[in-house]
């Protein structure tokens, strides 16, 4: 009862978090709209190059801000909005250092307001704000259109593995965690082992290949290395990620042939120099029934299809949704925070644009 009561309260906390920033969110708005009613917001709707974006971001958060706290704003007649707007925009491209005296002489911040301002600029420059605000948009919006892309019916068929998926993810190896840098792609096992052996800056000749069961070549996808140390610590961490097309369900004859690949390189006498912990993962939009029981065993944790009993090493299955909303969920701080708002649709136009050929209707 206890439990239910607390899971309840909790539900009750989130729902009124969301519903704030939501009022929040259409309260900017609309004043933005009245602002561009009264002909005193500063850019006009067909200012859409990159730097403007952001540029215009960064305004109407301050014009927000201003609004909220300088006493009296919103009473200022028509043309003293348009100029202070008109010079906090140049402030915001062209001149950051002044933001402060601007605000102070012509918007008319309360001093607490003024002092955080100038304190925030005193420790960044206004561009490095620009470029951490494009930052993580670039993220959200990179992880949330290819949620849409992978998991949508309606182009979930035409997202190919190699074409489309392979290509966004090789860019964005922090989808599948901070740690990581790209390491190898579409590589060989051998060559797995090298970059291994490079990462670890052990000076050894790779002259014998590294092969799968039958004595035959196998190709991977990715080959992810963890970037970060820590002191003391014996923390490497590879991850090698095999990727499915969007359209496919995870089998067992899939993970059959990512647990090959795993077991060449978990065997392989060379990789027994080190301690480093290896994941293997195999990646897609669902599981198909042969493989759940496997994925979903009580012995393991919730993903985990198999763990070796020699070496530190694991395979894990997880599909797009986990993944994707992981990555999601660790930037939802800053996200709030920002105020950023993005749709599927307009997180799935900004990978067009950045990626015309790695996206299905843009490629085509």
């Amino acid at each position: 009862m206890e439990e239910g009561l607390v899971k309840l309260v909790k539900e009750a906390r989130e729902h009124l978090s969301t519903h704030f920033r939501k009022r929040e969110r259409e309260k900017a708005s609309s004043l933005i709209e009245k602002w561009k009613n009264e002909e005193v917001y500063p850019f006009g709707d067909n200012e859409v190059s990159p730097v403007t974006k952001q540029a215009k971001r960064i305004f109407n958060m301050c014009a927000v801000t201003i609004n909220d706290h300088a006493k009296g704003f919103d009473e200022q007649s028509r043309m003293t909005k348009a100029l202070s707007f008109r010079l906090l925009r140049e402030a915001i491209e062209e001149r950051p250092q002044e933001i402060s005296r601007l605000l102070s002489e012509v918007l008319n911040l309360s001093k607490g307001k003024q002092k955080q301002f100038s304190m925030l600029l005193d420790r960044t420059k206004l561009s490095d704000i620009l470029d951490a605000v494009s930052f993580v948009e670039h993220r959200i919006s990179t992880a949330i259109g290819l949620r849409s892309l992978v998991c949508s019916d309606e182009t979930r068929a035409t997202m190919k593995e190699r074409q489309h998926i392979h290509q966004i993810i090789e860019r964005n190896s922090w989808l599948f965690g901070e740690q990581f840098t790209l390491g190898q792609t579409e590589s060989s096992l051998t060559n797995a082992l090298r970059e291994h052996l490079r990462q670890l800056k052990i000076d050894t000749r790779v002259l014998e290949p590294v092969l799968v069961s039958g004595g035959k070549n196998a190709r991977i996808d990715l080959l992810l290395c963890q970037s970060n140390k820590r002191s003391g610590r014996d923390d490497d961490h590879h991850l090698i990620v095999e990727l499915k097309r969007a359209s496919k369900s995870l089998s067992y004859a899939d993970f059959g042939q990512l647990l090959k690949y795993a077991s060449a390189i978990m065997k392989d006498t060379r990789y027994h120099k080190t301690n480093v912990e290896w994941s293997f993962w195999l990646v897609g939009t669902d599981v198909a029934d042969d493989l759940d029981p496997l994925v979903n065993s009580n012995d393991r944790a919730p993903g985990c299809a198999h763990i070796f009993k020699e070496g530190n090493g694991k395979v894990w299955v997880k599909t797009w949704g986990q993944l994707l909303h992981d990555c999601i969920s660790r930037h939802q701080f800053v996200r709030d925070k920002l105020n950023i708002a993005i749709t599927d649709d307009e997180a799935v136009h900004y990978l067009d644009e950045i990626y015309p050929n790695f996206v299905p209707q843009a490629a085509e």
